[in-house]
Parts: structure tokens; sequence; C-alpha cells
């Protein structure tokens, strides 16, 4: 009889590819989501098959989730609001969704037989710490003001990974997965569109790309297959274990910016924004994130696909999604 995985956020950018995976793998699979992120959209090739279920709903409602962790043997959790321009502007979804969603998950996890709750946090747990490289159990979690709302979403990241290690104590399987930058094909919505899928975007209809600060920070990115055959290797080989998933090539955002342009073959120009003009309000900015994935390598994971290859084959799926408008 095969196994039912619960993704939360199953029908977002990195969920869907998640469910995608899993039925692939045998699994009956219950994507939960509020389609407030994700769409039936990035669902269309895995809608309706037997072994598949899109439940709309919010992980803010306790008495839902109860009901779909019980049918489930293990527990995926990506649900979040997501996307820097959210976090600033709308600091109590975040932290509302991020907080009181897990803790609904984790409450039923435990209650319902101490079900195996995969929780994918995020490099933004580290805050502003631009050490290099960022290693799990090592480096510390350095965050600005409480004022300063950019910081909302790794500071609630950050208690959701404390809320799972006290359940652990109390025996609880977890596992936590802070992921690195993921990008690829469904990765983009106007209104949490992070940088790869908004470049390409801006450079396909001949737009100025907009570069935030001077362009120098640097980030690591991670094609979605990647990020999902990561996820997937924490779940099979880890207990009690928090892991980085990502890529340690890095990058500068404005090398960035002229690759995709090079790739697009676009006339786009680039531009460049101060960061306190982009949101309206105090922001600080992070200078490096590069994680230390030897860990994960010490699982079996290895970022199989380059940037160049992932780009192109999300510059391809953005191309037809335009054409599709």
């Amino acid at each position: 009889m095969s196994k039912t995985a619960l993704v939360t956020g199953g029908a977002g950018f990195i969920g869907s590819h998640l469910c995608e995976e899993l039925l692939k793998k045998g699994f009956r699979v219950i994507a939960f989501d509020n389609l407030s992120v994700g769409s039936k959209g990035n669902l269309r090739n895995f809608l309706n098959p037997k072994n598949f279920e899109l439940v709309v709903s919010d992980v803010r409602n306790k008495k839902e989730v109860s009901r779909q962790v019980k049918r489930a043997d293990i527990i995926y959790h990506l649900a979040a609001v997501v996307g820097v321009s959210v976090t600033v502007n709308r600091p109590l979804e975040t932290i509302s969704t991020s907080v009181d969603g897990l803790k609904n998950v984790t409450d039923a996890a435990f209650s319902l037989g101490k079900k195996k709750v995969v929780f994918t946090s995020s490099s933004e747990v580290y805050g502003k710490n631009d050490e290099v490289p960022l290693t799990e159990n090592i480096s510390q979690s350095i965050f600005g003001s409480t004022k300063v709302t950019r910081w909302a979403y790794g500071v609630a990241k950050s208690l959701g990974e404390h809320t799972l290690w006290a359940y652990s104590e109390k025996g609880l399987p977890i596992s936590i997965v802070r992921l690195f930058n993921s990008y690829g094909p469904r990765g983009i919505n106007s209104l949490y569109a992070n940088v790869v899928p908004l470049f390409i975007h801006q450079a396909l209809v001949n737009k100025s790309l907009t570069v935030h600060g001077d362009g120098k920070q640097t980030r690591c990115f991670c094609f979605v297959e990647d990020t999902v055959e990561g996820i997937l290797l924490c779940a099979n080989t880890t207990v009690n274990e928090v892991v980085n998933i990502g890529s340690n090539k890095e990058i500068s955002i404005y090398s960035l910016a002229k690759k995709i342009i090079r790739l697009t073959s676009s006339k786009s120009k680039i531009k460049f924004i101060p960061e306190n003009i982009v949101y309206k309000k105090d922001y600080e900015g992070v200078n490096r994130r590069v994680p230390s994935i030897e860990k994960a390598k010490r699982l079996g994971f290895v970022p199989k696909t380059n940037l160049d290859e992932g780009l192109k084959e999300t510059i391809a799926w953005t191309k037809e999604r335009l054409k599709n408008q």
C-alpha cells in the first residue's frame, strides 16, 4: 500500500515540484495550499491522477490541518508567505503564516502518532551573517533591529526551527532543510518573484533589469530539481538534523543580470535602484550568502545543474508562459 505524503504549500513553486517527484516515487500526495502564492496551474501536469489530491485551505486553519495530517504518513511543511517585498510590507501575514501554521502542523503530527515532519527552513535564518561559508551548527543567526521588517521572515523561520527542536525532544521525528535561493520553472509570480524569474521576465519583455543597491552582493542559486532532490534525501536519511541545501557557486547580482541578458539575447539595460527607495522603508541587505554543503554531500547530495543550464530551462519555460498569457 502506498504511503501518503502531505505537502503544505504544495501548489507553490518548490512545493509543486516536490509533489510531482513524490508521485513518481509511488506516494499518494495531498497538496495543501490556500493558493495565495501557489496556483492550480503549477499542478496542471498531475492535477487529476488517482494518487493526487489538492486541498484548498490555509495552514492557520487548525482543524483542517489536523484532518489532513491524520491521513498522512509524512509531512513536508513548505507553506509560507514568500518574497522580500511581501515580508517588508506585510510582516503580520508573514509571521502568522510561519509561526501559527507550523505550530498547527507540529501539534497535529505529534498528537496523531508522532509523524515525521520535514520543514523547509531558509538561508534567511542566518540573517545578515555574511561569513563564508555558512555552516549549519556553527554559523550564528545575526539579525538587525526588530523595527526593520525585512528580518521578520528569517526570525519566523528561526522560531519554526526552535519549535521543531522542542518537539524533537518530546519524540517527534524531524528534519530541517535550509534552502538557498532555489530557481527554475514555475518560479514566477508578479507579487512574489525572486531575482531570477524577475530578471528573466524583465529581459524577455526588454525592460530594464532592476538591480537593488550596487549589484555587488552575491548569492548562490540552486536549480529546483536539485533542491527537491536535497529535500527528499534529507527526509529519507536524517532524523533530528538540520542541513543546508543549495549550490555553493557564488555570483554577484550584477553578473547574474548580465548573464540573463546574454542568455535571452535581450536589449534590456541594467538599472540600479537604492533599496530604501524600492521598499519605501528602512531596509538592510546582506552582502554574501554562501552555504557550506559538506553535510549534504555526506548524505549524497550534489547539485547537478549548472547555472547556465538551469537558466536556459527557466527562460524557455518563461517564454512559453508569456506566449500563453
